[in-house]
Order: C-alpha cells, then sequence, then structure tokens
C-alpha cells in the first residue's frame, strides 16, 4: 500500500473505528486476492466489489457469520469506506 493510501484508510479508520467485537478471519490466498482485486478494477461499482469479496471470502471458507460481519462494516459508510473495509479484510500477508 502506498503512503498515501495509508494514510486515507488511517482517517477513514478514525472516522469509522472498527467493531470492537471484530471476528478473526481467514485470509485469502494470494491466487484469491489478485483475482478478487483484476475483477475490483475491472468491475468498479460497489455492488460488484461487494459480490465478489462475499464470493471470494465463501471460496476461502469464511462462516456466513464472518462474510455477514464483513458486509456489515464495508455498506457501513460510503464507497471509500466500501474499499477500505474491504482492503482490511481481505490482505494478504
Amino acid at each position: 500500500m502506498t503512503a498515501a493510501a495509508e494514510v486515507i484508510v488511517e482517517e477513514l479508520n478514525a472516522e469509522y473505528p472498527p467493531h470492537p467485537q471484530a471476528v478473526v478471519f481467514p485470509r485469502l490466498s494470494a491466487e484469491q486476492y489478485d483475482a478478487l482485486l483484476e475483477s475490483i478494477a475491472r468491475h468498479g461499482n460497489a455492488f460488484s466489489i461487494l459480490g465478489l469479496a462475499l464470493r471470494a471470502a465463501k471460496q476461502a471458507g469464511w462462516t456466513e457469520t464472518q462474510r455477514d460481519a464483513y458486509a456489515q462494516a464495508a455498506m457501513s459508510g460510503d464507497y471509500d469506506r466500501l474499499l477500505a473495509v474491504t482492503q482490511d479484510f481481505f490482505d494478504v500477508h
């Protein structure tokens, strides 16, 4: 992530703090993450991003509760919040 992107994410996180009862989520494989990012680049609207992320999460073995927590957090703000939450939930280490 670039320094500018980190600043934006920090600002969004300050404005929309994470839920205090956050759930630990399984990480996507690098291949799944790359496919998700490629799809997001092609289909940049919010509903498409949300759908692609939820599909990837299901393929990664997330429970319904985990997917619902992501969806609720992703839809709790504007488009930038959706992108920031998606990036937080689907980060690959």
